[in-house]
Order: C-alpha cells, then structure tokens, then sequence
C-alpha cells in the first residue's frame, strides 16, 4: 500500500492497518516533497497496482476494490505465476 493521505504521519497510516486487518503489509507514505508525489498524485485514488518483481505495472485498477472477495482471489489466481531469482 501506498499513502498519499496529506497530513497523515506514519502512526496515524499503521492504526488505520492496523484497524482494517492489514498490519503486516508494508505500507508507503509518500510525502508532498518526495519525487514520486508528482506521479503518484496523478492517480484516481482509491487505485491498485499488480507491479512484477522488476517494477513493470502488469495491471491498473481505479477504484474500490475488495480484495478479500472470491472474485478478487479467481483473479490473482488466474494470474501467471512469477519466479523471482
């Protein structure tokens, strides 16, 4: 996950995974004066990123999307396996 949420800092980011279950995923906040803010900002938010190991975005969703559900689960099964070296 990345944050992009203005004014957050990192203990206000981890309760609200904390909060939703998903304490264990590294989450990255990214600053108004970090060189990524320009291109991250561009996004619709909420969005999600399938990025392969060597940084290519395999897939782009705009929206809300609940991973938990078994749709989302036939999905990321469908998807070719990775083998990272």
């Amino acid at each position: 996950p990345v944050s992009l949420d203005y004014g957050l800092n990192h203990v206000q980011i981890e309760r609200f995974m904390k909060k939703n279950g998903v304490e264990t995923l590294p989450a990255l906040r990214v600053a108004a004066d970090d060189p990524a803010w320009e291109s991250l900002r561009k996004f619709s938010l909420p969005s999600s990123f399938l990025i392969h190991p060597d940084g290519r975005v395999l897939y782009k969703m705009v929206g809300d999307i609940d991973w938990t559900s078994e749709a989302s689960a036939q999905f990321l099964s469908s998807l070719p396996s990775v083998t990272l070296r």
